[in-house]
């Protein structure tokens, strides 16, 4: 079995497994032990932390996943996640400040119909705050090609701890208030699993460079219509591009810009039809001496060979 294929099979049978004990939870479990209010107030915490945990990640788990194989060295790897480890930081702290200033009013009105709401709201914050973090680490996971553990801990790993909870509670172990300080808790120890998991399957080299900006950029006959001094500052455009991590990909004709290319692929022989072959590619030098490259004769005069 494949890498991709079994790590499938044990992510659909976590999500099967999941599932299954989800509507036990629903269907058996909070009917019969905790009652239709209890169970509504715990649903209405989960799902509003829910709704504030993408403003905390800030996409920053797909970021990882969309460029971590853009990044060529493991240093500029390891800083994007550290870059994704310490930005919600500062999200965390406007989203709290603006809490301070206006709790009052955001409380009143997610418990207008449901006072209990209001006594454990700050439930959502710290969930969502634990959500958003694990999110993070488990695309670390992912890249790395170790989704299996990961997935566990995120479909079944929140369901199980529900029902061992529900069990304790059916058992009069736990009141509704311990109930809720235990899933709070439950919710940082899967984050604490997956940050430990992460790091022993790659521990990053811990920096506060930013990652570099890797965007590619492709320019179509950029020289068309400029003067000669012109196309002297355009080279100078693709220099500070360049210098900032940019790649950039030229189709050009104009030999005082294609004698400066770090690279050059040159197709042929003809056009149209009759072409579409790579007749050579490497530095401006090597197409230079390149008989059967139709650019040679004049790059040699441009490059002074």
């Amino acid at each position: 079995m494949g890498l991709v294929a079994k790590q499938t099979f044990y992510n659909l049978l976590s999500i099967g497994l999941a599932f299954t004990l989800g509507a036990i939870n629903t269907l058996y479990m909070y009917p019969n032990h905790m009652g239709s209010r209890f169970q509504g107030v715990v649903i209405a915490l989960l799902a509003y932390s829910n709704l504030i945990q993408p403003f905390i990640s800030f996409g920053l788990q797909h970021a990882i996943i969309k460029f971590y194989s853009s990044f060529k060295t493991q240093k500029e790897k390891d800083s994007l996640l550290i870059f994704s480890i310490w930005s919600p930081i500062i999200i965390i702290t406007l989203i709290s400040l603006f809490l301070f200033l206006f709790s009052s009013n955001i409380v009143d009105d997610i418990s207008s119909n449901e006072p209990l709401l209001s006594t454990y709201a700050f439930v959502i914050f710290l969930v969502a705050i634990s959500t958003s973090y694990f999110e993070i680490f488990f695309s670390w996971l992912r890249v790395h090609l170790t989704s299996i553990f990961g997935n566990f801990l995120k479909e079944f790993y929140p369901r199980f701890l529900t029902f061992v909870l529900l069990t304790l509670y059916a058992l009069n172990i736990l009141n509704f208030e311990f109930f809720i300080y235990y899933l709070i808790a439950g919710y940082y120890i899967r984050l604490l699993i997956i940050i430990i998991y992460s790091l022993k399957i790659h521990t990053p080299r811990f920096s506060f460079t930013m990652p570099p900006v890797l965007t590619k950029i492709i320019f179509d006959e950029p020289t068309t219509g400029l003067h000669f001094h012109d196309v002297k500052k355009l080279l100078k455009s693709f220099e500070i591009l360049i210098g900032n991590g940019h790649s950039i990909i030229v189709v050009e004709h104009n030999l005082d810009l294609i004698k400066c290319a770090d690279h050059m692929i040159e197709l042929g022989p003809g056009a149209g039809e009759n072409g579409g072959k790579i007749i050579g590619q490497g530095q401006p030098e090597k197409i230079a001496k390149n008989k059967k490259a139709a650019t040679s004769i004049f790059l040699k005069k441009k490059l002074g060979l």
